[in-house]
């Protein structure tokens, strides 16, 4: 079984893929993890996992759960420049982020879109990660990816007033009357694994 991944947030899926392995021996089990494009009927996958809001395509697209997203700078880098209180307050502060993207925030009923400005970027959610945690900016991001660096004091969460849209977790596949029955295994776990930490699945 041929599966594609997300290198940026490739972590959070190895020990379910290993589990997948494990409960499966009769199962041959091959990984890619890279962030760039794979065409995956060209290319010979069963699936992918994709991290993110899901564009229209061709591909059929299952969501297995959610990452709650959260905005965070460092302690450091808010004594130096305070931190955002409203969405407004964005464009004043250095963001880190992962291209052009805009940020979306939410208050009751009322929705704000800031498009933020930083001199760091990066494709790898970990590595944008880092560079907060190194006072370089604010930085939109996963609650499981931003966890552990604020339990050890590096990320504080920021802005919390404002909520963000989740970012799903998808399995996605080519297009075919009826699902491999392998692909259907790998999403049994998946779920099992992810919805408990969803606020939505």
């Amino acid at each position: 079984m041929r599966i594609a991944g997300p290198a940026s947030v490739g972590t959070l899926f190895a020990p379910a893929l290993a589990d997948f392995a494990r409960r499966h021996p009769a199962l041959q089990v091959h990984t890619r993890f890279s962030d760039q494009y794979v065409d995956l009927a060209a290319e010979g996958f069963d699936c992918a996992i994709r991290v993110g809001y899901m564009p229209d395509s061709s591909l059929i697209a299952r969501k297995i759960g959610s990452l709650p997203m959260q905005l965070y700078a460092s302690p450091g880098y808010i004594k130096e420049n305070g931190a955002p209180q409203y969405p407004a307050d964005i464009l004043k502060h250095s963001a880190i982020t992962a291209g052009t993207n805009s940020w979306v925030f939410s208050d009751g009923d009322q929705n704000f879109t800031v498009h933020p400005q930083g001199r760091f970027k990066a494709d790898n959610a970990y590595v944008l990660a880092e560079a907060a945690a190194s006072d370089l900016g604010v930085v939109a991001m996963g609650e499981m990816i931003a966890g552990p660096y604020v339990e050890t004091g590096r990320l504080v969460p920021i802005m919390t007033r404002f909520r963000m849209p989740d970012v799903g977790i998808f399995v996605v596949r080519p297009p075919s009357q009826h699902i491999p029955r392998k692909v259907r295994l790998l999403i049994d776990l998946l779920v099992e694994k992810f919805a408990a930490v969803s606020t939505s699945s």
